[in-house]
């Protein structure tokens, strides 16, 4: 992925952060583990369980409440699950 993507899939993730959780944005994407639904880097950066359908786009995660969020995946952030579960961005494994 290009710096661009990888920039388009960190504002995902803090817009997610600050609007549904109330958390302050990060400056990188975390380290996580493939195929780890509570750790894998955005579910790291969400705080929690983020599972995500690569194929339909839909994911989901908690709000700050506790309230299951449902949105729709746009295409990087759905390519950048892939490529991490593929093992295709080794810089973001732990």
């Amino acid at each position: 992925m290009t710096e661009r993507q990888l920039q388009h899939v960190l504002n995902w993730i803090n817009r997610q952060r600050v609007n549904y959780q109330k958390r302050a944005p990060l400056k990188k994407i975390p380290k996580g583990n493939r195929h780890n639904i509570t750790s894998c880097p955005i579910a790291t950066a969400l705080n929690g369980k983020f599972e995500a359908e690569v194929e339909t786009s839909f994911a989901s995660f908690c709000d700050i409440k506790g309230k299951r969020r449902s949105p729709i995946l746009p295409p990087t952030v759905r390519d950048f699950v892939d490529e991490f579960d593929r093992g295709n961005l080794p810089q973001f494994e732990k």
